[in-house]
């Protein structure tokens, strides 16, 4: 039986949309028009400001920079900083690269500057938003349908199963824990049985038991489970 192909990007959907709660720099600088530059020196006052760095700016201005080494050295850390609201990601030479900074950040960062460039920040934000609730919905349905083809095809696999699974009447008296059917009434639970099946085209198999002197016939699970309730063969 086929199967439908599950879509792995789909299941990691949650997963990938995490990066879309952060805004890199890149962007801001390309939203607003700034220099990168820029856009990082103000991004490095902005945190040791919040005391999210512990950078000792006490009696300086805007004008005097912080400095790579000095935003470093005040961390101690590896080159790549993971933050709960910000990261700051380094190049192969140990500069930064670029930050990415939650959405509070971000609109913090850009209210210092102007309204239009807020405002492009805000808007953008809402554009990825609306991209992660629409991208959570079709992974949402794609596991829906995913999870319901496999309840179809479990359903299919059982009956095809039971359909060729061939037991004597007796093993399957067993199995349902139904014991106390004595032999003569078994041969004509049998008998009907055999009838039944060739009316509906159900083709049987057989066994041979020595104890019982010759060939017996087998049926198939399915065919047994659908009728035993009208012989008496199920608790």
């Amino acid at each position: 039986m086929p199967r439908r192909k599950i879509d792995v990007k789909q299941l990691t959907a949650v997963r990938r949309l995490e990066d879309v709660r952060m805004m890199s720099s890149d962007e801001i600088a390309k939203l607003t028009g700034l220099d990168k530059g820029n856009v990082h020196g103000d991004i490095k006052w902005m945190l040791a400001e919040l005391e999210l760095v512990p950078v000792d700016i006490y009696g300086r201005d805007r004008s005097d920079s912080i400095s790579n080494r000095e935003f470093f050295d005040a961390f101690k850390i590896i080159p790549e900083l993971k933050h709960e609201q910000f990261q700051v990601v380094t190049d192969g030479r140990g500069y930064i690269d670029y930050f990415l900074l939650d959405k509070a950040l971000s609109i913090q960062l850009v209210a210092g500057y102007n309204a239009k460039f807020l405002r492009a920040i805000i808007e953008r934000w809402l554009e990825l938003e609306e991209k992660e609730r629409s991208e959570l919905t079709v992974a949402h349905q794609q596991l829906t349908e995913d999870y319901d083809q496999l309840q179809s095809d479990y359903v299919a696999l059982q009956l095809e199963f039971e359909n060729s699974r061939l037991v004597t009447l007796r093993y399957f008296c067993v199995e349902q824990r139904v014991y106390k059917i004595p032999s003569e009434k078994m041969k004509v639970i049998g008998a009907n049985l055999s009838a039944l099946a060739e009316q509906e085209g159900v083709r049987l198999g057989f066994v041979y038991k020595a104890r019982m002197g010759g060939y017996i016939n087998t049926y198939p699970l399915g065919f047994l489970k659908r009728h035993a309730k009208r012989f008496g063969l199920s608790r």
